[in-house]
């Protein structure tokens, strides 16, 4: 049975790495056991945005008062933390990029200043301290929520060279990182090797699946069209797998998991459009095998191929999946269509061929839910013999 799920485009975006909170403290203290002493965020959004802001004072006043302490450095630390959540937070409430988008809010470019600073004089004082990693990780961050993406690649390039193999929840993160840099700067090889560095990590890291679906946008900007089917068909395998009902399986993921699939359909079709279209789809499974959303494939080409004008092709589209089942109760609804795309298009002879073709499939009738009052189709014109 051919399915019939539409699904909605997908939304242009990708998570940030989750930054633990530090611990909040009171706004204002005179002794550093007093600010050890001072009471942990309350649950919550306001609440919680409230203590952040108190422990961001405090935090402040202590290394004012105590610029020698001897815990200074580890309360930079978790006050750069903080700055850097909170601009994050800020950031949040306004629309960034695109057209007529507000600009980044001014409070939130201040934290991230002052915890690029911070982060920056710490690394300068520990360069191989044992957090170096953690450091240059939030340092990217803070740099590329400020749109300075070569000094964010440069952290991560640093980060990457002082330990790769630390942390392999940092190095995946970093690495995924590093390619959605790479990839905004239209830098495609490069963020190829950093989306695939995160895949070849496997199943078990957070990130794979995100990065299998970029590899595969790397690889399909590069024209390198084979690689990116393979990626993109890899993480198709993973959300539809084999042995499922297609329609059940799709109802069970999430609004943005749908969203995300139906932009992996739209660039296999381009894909494939870009190869031999139908003929391409028909020989990429048969090296790979079948798959259980291998009919959607073939009616989402042939809706690109329609939405584009190439009514040759997206017939031939249609057709070739009649020809995989003749049979199904879906046939004569994509001869129909056909039929009316060649009707539209004013190819009259092609429309005589193909209700001459459906007429020797078998009797042919319109089944009623088309908005039709059903009955058998009839050619314009008299035709000739089936023989």
């Amino acid at each position: 049975m051919l399915p019939a799920t539409c699904l909605v485009l997908m939304l242009a975006c990708s998570s940030q790495p989750a930054v633990d909170p530090a611990t909040t403290q009171a706004a204002s203290v005179s002794t550093l056991a007093d600010l050890a002493a001072a009471p942990g965020p309350a649950p919550g959004g306001a609440r919680a945005g409230d203590d952040r802001e108190k422990a961001i004072a405090a935090y402040r006043d202590y290394l004012e008062r105590y610029p020698d302490g001897s815990r200074h450095d580890e309360i930079a630390r978790r006050l750069a933390d903080l700055l850097l959540e909170s601009a994050a937070d800020k950031q949040a409430t306004e629309p960034v990029g695109g057209e007529g988008a507000a600009p980044l809010d001014a409070s939130a470019m201040r934290r991230y200043g002052e915890a690029i600073e911070i982060y920056q004089q710490l690394l300068d004082r520990h360069p191989a301290d044992q957090d170096t990693a953690e450091l240059l990780y939030q340092l990217s961050r803070a740099y590329q929520e400020t749109g300075q993406a070569e000094q964010a690649v440069k952290a991560i390039d640093r980060l990457l060279e002082h330990d790769p193999d630390a942390n392999t929840r940092l190095y995946a993160d970093t690495q995924f990182r590093r390619g959605e840099l790479l990839f905004g700067e239209g830098a495609y090889p490069a963020a190829e090797q950093a989306y695939r560095a995160v895949v070849e990590l496997g199943e078990s890291v957070s990130a794979y699946q995100q990065a299998l679906y970029k590899l595969g946008w790397s690889l399909f900007k590069q024209e390198r069209y084979d690689g990116a089917l393979n990626a993109f068909f890899t993480l198709l395998d993973l959300k539809l797998p084999a042995g499922t009902d297609l329609e059940s399986r799709l109802a069970t993921l999430s609004r943005a998991e749908q969203e995300q699939l139906a932009d992996v359909f739209r660039v296999i079709s381009m894909s494939f459009s870009h190869q031999a279209g139908v003929d391409s789809v028909a020989a990429y499974f048969k090296r790979h095998g079948n798959r259980i959303y291998e009919d959607q494939i073939y009616l989402n080409l042939a809706e690109f191929y329609a939405g584009h004008d190439q009514v040759s092709e997206a017939a031939r589209t249609w057709l070739a999946l009649v020809q995989r089942a003749p049979g199904s109760s879906q046939a004569p609804r994509l001869y129909i269509k056909v039929i009316e795309l060649y009707r539209q298009a004013g190819f009259q002879q092609r429309v005589v061929e193909t209700v001459l073709q459906f007429d020797c499939v078998g009797a042919i009738r319109m089944p009623d839910d088309l908005g039709h009052t059903g009955g058998t189709i009839v050619a314009p014109v008299k035709v000739r013999s089936c023989k």
